[in-house]
């Protein structure tokens, strides 16, 4: 514990996108004192309608019914999939029902996070809106920033002298009305704006020269949002029966089965883990001749011309970059750096921590900080911090923090590299493990009412309140019956069968790539 009692209790969360708000929610749950600092003048993250990084059109590539809190489902009424301004409101929602905004400081731009001179606390410094330069010592550090905070720009972009947009600063496709616009990135937000952007622009080109090429797959598949249908328990328990070799064929045999590949690209190599795009329209553009795709990276760009790597030179109004991001915790101390073992171009594994929450530093803990975020994941990583922060539950031992950093850092050096590490449904039940929020006793009995939804049915968030501390159980069954009245086949279609290979199709949806 501090040495202080003016920092005793306190939680620095430093960030107010989803992972801080939930984390927030969480802390005061424990009987804690946070204080979110947000740099921006609204909570939301990326959501943030003002000034987040999302489109007017976008739309979640998950389903209201996964991407949602525990305890805070939609309502019945809301979209399958959500609208960008939505979410910012479903947040909002949030953030007020549960009195979060009085622990929110806007404005607040983190600038050093470091070890307190005295105890095991830490001191924020933090400067305003107003240019006020603030510090303060706190018992305990949520980073919760985000793994999308620093959009990335290839450096072969900058001898583009034409308009350089990056996704993060896209908004409405009728910006690129009547223009030759290169689009580079074909994942997630690359290849919704691609489609959307085709239908005004003068011509669209599309660059797809990822690591590897993507399976497009549409948001509904037989009429079900696809992350109902991919994922399961007993999808992940079939699964794990197989080799590698064989788990890989399968998931490859499914995304084919799913969506397939876009006309023009090459096939996936089917001797690696597939990686996947969750996109409605842009199938239907290639096909319909309203962009071209090609794999040719660029080489260099001078004034409004670009060279690609296969020779060929084109000019350009625009070039839309949907290069992804990279995670920007430059407010560490160097010495809390080095023990996070922070990577600043490691746009996979920026940060090793034991099960992505716990670093080798004591009282420090992150929460939404790796690839592939869900709002289910980052609820119980903020549950099971806050835990621990306030006594409830038990630190990890020194065996378990040493073999979960290696482990992490083991995925640091996979080659090839996954598109995302972390398997969803294993993850969120090794959280849930952790917190006591695992309904054990209900996936045990065959016979319990809600056997069969939780086994054979999709991965809720709204399993983690059925059963230990702050179980919501009537609210919790309420939102799973909801979603089986929606989709009710799901379970049926799994159960015989149907669903298993396509939920040993993925590995995770992630947002920038997913936005959700």
């Amino acid at each position: 514990m501090a040495d202080s009692t003016r920092g005793r209790g306190r939680v620095a969360i430093v960030g107010g996108g989803p992972s801080g708000l939930v984390a927030a929610k969480e802390a005061l749950a424990a009987g804690l004192r946070p204080t979110v600092l947000e740099k921006s003048s609204s909570a939301g993250g990326l959501w943030r309608a003002a000034d987040g990084k999302v489109w007017q059109s976008l739309r979640t590539n998950l389903s209201k019914h996964t991407c949602a809190f525990s305890d805070f489902p939609w309502p019945s009424t809301a979209d399958d999939f959500p609208h960008a301004e939505d979410v910012a409101d479903y947040l909002e929602r949030y953030a007020r029902t549960f009195g979060l905004h009085a622990c929110i400081e806007l404005g607040a731009r983190v600038t050093l996070v470091q070890r307190a001179s005295f105890g095991r606390g830490y001191c924020v410094r933090w400067v305003t809106q107003g240019g006020t330069e603030q510090a303060e010592t706190f018992e305990f550090a949520i980073i919760a920033a985000g793994v999308f905070s620093a959009p990335h720009v290839p450096a072969e972009l900058h001898g583009f002298q034409n308009q350089v947009v990056h996704a993060s600063q896209y908004r409405d496709s009728s910006d690129f009305a009547g223009r030759r616009c290169l689009v580079l990135g074909a994942a997630f937000s690359g290849a919704d704006a691609a489609a959307s952007i085709a239908r005004v622009a003068e011509s669209v080109t599309l660059v797809a020269s990822g690591t590897a090429p993507l399976y497009y797959l549409p948001r509904l598949v037989d009429g079900r949002p696809i992350d109902l249908a991919l994922y399961s328990r007993a999808a992940r328990d079939a699964a794990k029966r197989l080799s590698e070799a064989e788990a890989c064929a399968s998931r490859h045999a499914a995304l084919a089965r799913l969506g397939g590949r876009l006309e023009g690209l090459p096939s996936p190599r089917t001797d690696r883990k597939p990686r996947v795009a969750i996109t409605d329209e842009l199938s239907r553009a290639v096909s319909a001749g309203l962009l071209s795709v090609q794999t040719a990276r660029v080489r260099a760009c001078e004034r409004g011309w670009v060279t690609f790597e296969d020779g060929r030179r084109a000019e350009f109004d625009v070039i839309l970059a949907a290069t992804g991001y990279r995670t920007a915790v430059n407010f560490l101390a160097p010495a809390l750096s080095e023990a996070v073992e922070y990577d600043a171009d490691d746009w996979l594994q920026p940060l090793i921590a034991h099960e992505c929450v716990w670093p080798a530093a004591p009282n420090l803990a992150f929460v939404g900080m790796y690839r592939g975020p869900y709002f289910g994941v980052l609820e119980l990583q903020a549950r099971w911090a806050c835990g621990v922060f306030a006594g409830r539950l038990p630190m990890p031992s020194a065996g378990e923090l040493a073999d979960g950093l290696a482990r992490e850092r083991a995925i640091r050096q996979m080659d090839p590299r996954p598109q995302f590490p972390h398997d969803y449904p294993t993850m969120a039940d090794d959280l849930a493990r952790h917190v006591g929020a695992l309904p054990v006793t209900i996936l045990q009995d065959s016979a319990h009412p809600l056997h069969a939804l939780l086994y054979h049915g999709p991965l809720l968030p709204f399993h983690y309140r059925l059963q230990g501390r702050q179980a919501n159980p009537r609210l919790a069954e309420a939102a799973i019956r909801e979603c089986e009245r929606s989709y009710p086949h799901l379970v049926a279609n799994d159960a015989a069968g149907r669903g298993r290979a396509a939920g040993r199709a993925a590995d995770g949806t992630d947002p920038e790539e997913a936005k959700a």
